[in-house]
């Protein structure tokens, strides 16, 4: 006679690899009751008068869920690490840029700021963009753009950063919406 925790095993892995048949059966395209039959009609290898797997459209309904949230896991872990990468790009590049930009280089300053704002949306500290719809079904939606953040104190830039920061925001405001601005003459 098995004990109860060799029984328990044999159980966990039956579940592990039926689950792993749904998920193949799944990828496939076949519906649940198709999945149930293909399972149904598997035998046991000691007893082949008697069925590999003893379920019901239930068991099969909740083997996906169960697939689909371990999936679901996957792609947080895959969307995170792929984010967690970006921002230590974006982390690199602002180590070499800053020390210019923080002097008041205007290319650096250009360079410095997309990456920042980037790195801001990322990490989620930025009002998210809030978009409205223009009436018309057929025109693309209107963005209104709010941002808050913290404040610049513009007594503590020198004149020279001053009319570097109003060169930008003139060039910003001349360029077309969504683009990137163009070279500072």
């Amino acid at each position: 006679m098995q004990s109860k925790s060799s029984d328990q095993r044999a159980h966990q892995m039956l579940m592990v690899e039926r689950r792993l048949l749904v998920a193949d059966l799944l990828k496939s395209g076949l519906s649940q009751r198709k999945i149930l039959v293909a399972l149904q009609g598997q035998r046991d290898p000691k007893d082949p008068s008697l069925p590999l797997h003893k379920i019901s459209l239930g068991t099969v309904n909740s083997d996906i869920k169960a697939i689909m949230a371990e999936l679901t896991k996957v792609s947080v872990n895959r969307v995170q690490e792929a984010r967690e990468l970006d921002l230590a790009r974006i982390d690199q590049m602002l180590v070499g840029l800053w020390p210019g930009a923080s002097s008041g280089d205007a290319e650096k300053v250009r360079a410095a700021t997309p990456l920042l704002a980037r790195r801001a949306k990322m990490l989620g500290y930025d009002e998210p963009t809030k978009v409205v719809h223009g009436g018309d079904s057929e025109a693309a939606p209107i963005q209104i753009v709010y941002r808050t953040g913290p404040k610049i104190d513009l007594t503590q830039l020198s004149d020279e950063q001053l009319e570097q920061l109003e060169n930008i925001v003139q060039h910003q405001v001349a360029e077309e919406p969504g683009q990137p601005p163009s070279e500072l003459e």
